[in-house]
């Protein structure tokens, strides 16, 4: 994606401020205000589904990791009226609470017998990833694609990831099929999935629970309160839970049913015991709606209900969104 040194520009005014031009102003005041020896770059980062933010990004020569600090809001608190000082003050906080004090190794990342551990997994929108799939591998599930990221953990910033890409592979000298083996070895290990009743996850989740209230509703009446929800511990990218051996079966047998699948997000599926595929489908233009209006744009996963069929173990997309076979065995 783009990025930019910037050059100072003292003749434009709060009304005809760009967020680019923003972004530059406010890029040059926080350098002034970290000092040393920095440079600080402006760059559009792609995110899920299509969604560019602007960043900006901080460079030191004695640190290997650059914190990069999405502008999004600081502008909306511009344009309301907020001061340039007060928000660079803030920009500077956030780098400070961020960046970390020591270099953090990174070695492992170039050698894929070191890195292996760490590959793990994740579900989007092929629909909506076209653009950032031309620039990493995938494998075609469904609508969807699994895509692949290494997790790590720093002492200080916690756990994060790096996106896998293309030149990655290159780097490492594997291919994409290799990927999914040894992040299939590691979704348990890395990411266990977390599988609890609805009522189970209100009580623990209290008020941070952040599936749509619609959604909640019409599936608990549907399904007579038997719905479960399907994520992983750490409640990001949880939907790829559905991928792991044996999941949607021993659901299935536990509810005694056939399986309706809601894509609350990239980060949970809502499941539900329905009688046939029509069934499942009659759920499709509330999971539409419900994207359309309850969900951040880059946390929708698909606008599609999935149908997984009690006898014959293969998940099925209910309603169709594209032009080619859509039965994938589990």
């Amino acid at each position: 994606m783009m990025s930019q040194k910037m050059t100072e520009n003292n003749h434009i005014t709060k009304n005809d401020m760009t967020k680019q031009s923003f972004a530059e102003q406010a890029g040059i005041a926080l350098k002034r205000a970290i000092g040393g020896d920095v440079e600080v770059l402006i760059q559009n980062v792609r995110k899920n589904n299509g969604i560019v933010l602007t960043g900006v990004s901080i460079f030191s020569k004695d640190k290997n990791m650059s914190p990069t600090i999405y502008l999004e809001s600081s502008y909306e608190q511009y344009l309301d009226g907020g001061s340039m000082e007060e928000i660079v003050k803030e920009l500077y906080a956030c780098y400070s609470e961020n960046c970390p004090e020591d270099a953090f190794d990174t070695d492992f990342f170039l050698d894929y017998q070191l890195a292996r551990e760490r590959i793990a997994y994740r579900l989007i929108s092929r629909e909506k990833n076209q653009g950032l799939l031309e620039e990493v591998p995938f494998i075609p599930y469904l609508d969807m694609a699994i895509t692949f990221f290494c997790k790590i953990q720093h002492e200080e910033l916690g756990c994060g990831m790096i996106q896998i890409k293309n030149e990655h592979l290159r780097l490492w000298g594997v291919e994409k099929e290799r990927l999914f083996y040894d992040a299939e070895q590691n979704m348990h290990r890395l990411c266990p999935e977390l599988i609890c009743t609805m009522q189970e996850l209100l009580e623990n989740a209290g008020n941070e629970q952040e599936i749509p209230e619609d959604m909640l509703k019409e599936a608990s009446e549907a399904g007579e309160l038997q719905m479960m929800v399907v994520t992983n511990s750490d409640k990001s990218y949880g939907a790829a839970v559905i991928l792991y051996e044996g999941v949607l079966a021993r659901l299935s047998e536990r509810m005694q049913s056939s399986l309706a699948i809601l894509p609350s997000s990239v980060h949970e599926m809502i499941v539900l015991p329905v009688k046939s595929e029509e069934e499942a489908a009659a759920f499709c233009d509330m999971v539409h709606e419900i994207n359309e209006t309850q969900v951040d744009p880059e946390e929708v996963l698909t606008d599609s209900v999935y149908f997984y069929g009690k006898h014959t173990h293969t998940l099925t997309i209910s309603h169709k969104k594209i032009d080619e076979s859509t039965e994938k065995g589990i």
